[in-house]
């Protein structure tokens, strides 16, 4: 009698369920280089799933991000070069 095994695919990052984008394509939606998006997950800038040697970006974390740099219209930014002197 043989048995049939049935292969099963091993979970894996790109069958994780959601919107997932790699480095580059989180560095290209940003319109930064690869290397500088690699800086800012390393220093925590925007939140990150590694599995192995794989990261991978929620669309979300990227869209979190970019809400919580906004400058509203009329609103004075906080670099204000100004009060640099």
């Amino acid at each position: 009698m043989q048995s049939t095994k049935m292969a099963v695919a091993e979970p894996t990052v790109d069958r994780i369920p959601g919107d997932f984008l790699t480095v580059e394509e989180a560095a290209r939606r940003l319109g930064i280089a690869k290397s500088a998006m690699y800086e800012w997950l390393a220093h925590g800038v925007i939140a990150h799933h590694r599995v192995g040697r794989l990261i991978r970006i929620r669309e979300a974390d990227v869209a979190a991000y970019l809400a919580s740099v906004r400058v509203e219209a009329n609103q004075r930014p906080k670099y204000d070069r100004r009060s640099q002197s």
